[in-house]
């Protein structure tokens, strides 16, 4: 997906993303049915979890990370 816009814009966008992830976040892949929406519990089993360091971007710059 591309980004159009100034450098400012899309600077404030990148580090909006990486900040809604946080610091060691979590990424899992599970079984199972797709949950209706983002406030739903998880279910299913998990079949492969990866935690990301607690930094793992670096600064923006350029529109991009």
């Amino acid at each position: 997906m591309a980004i159009v816009g100034n450098v400012t814009l899309r600077n404030r966008i990148v580090d909006a993303i990486v900040a809604a992830f946080g610091a060691s976040a979590v990424l899992e892949i599970r079984s199972g049915a797709r949950p209706t929406n983002g406030a739903d519990a998880a279910s299913g089993t998990i079949l492969w979890s990866f935690t990301f360091d607690a930094t793992p971007w670096g600064t923006t710059s350029a529109g991009g990370n």
